[in-house]
């Protein structure tokens, strides 16, 4: 894995959504803001519902079965849609940093995080 000698890699292994949400802003502000290296994190959340930053919670999930069921309902900092999260899935978060007045080429960090993805699959035996 020498090419991705400048990336770190975060396996977590804490089960609180809430904390991996609020885990996953922390990281992604330290990086731009501190550690200025790239870090991949894979992590894992129990049974809960994730929402994107600007959507209503009950336009996007039936809020009284979540509720009814005591499934946690967590917005993220980022956008996005609604999505489950269970242990039978896993969560990969990549934080790059970039220049302040520059816009980031989205392309470029997907293709960098996903070769980077499939390396530490194969390591592993996946």
């Amino acid at each position: 894995m020498e090419k991705f000698d400048e990336i770190d890699l975060v396996i977590d292994y804490g089960h609180d959504p809430l904390i991996n949400i609020v885990y996953e802003e922390a990281l992604f502000e330290h990086v731009r803001n501190i550690y200025m290296k790239p870090v991949v994190r894979i992590w894992l959340n129990p049974r809960s519902v994730v929402i994107g930053r600007s959507l209503e919670w009950c336009e996007e999930v039936y809020c009284e079965n979540i509720f009814s069921m005591k499934i946690p309902l967590i917005r993220r900092f980022t956008g996005g849609g609604a999505v489950y999260h269970d242990l039978g899935n896993i969560n990969i978060s990549f934080a790059k940093p970039y220049k302040k007045n520059s816009t980031p080429d989205l392309e470029k960090i997907f293709r960098e995080a996903t070769e980077f993805i499939i390396e530490v699959l194969r390591e592993i035996g996946l």
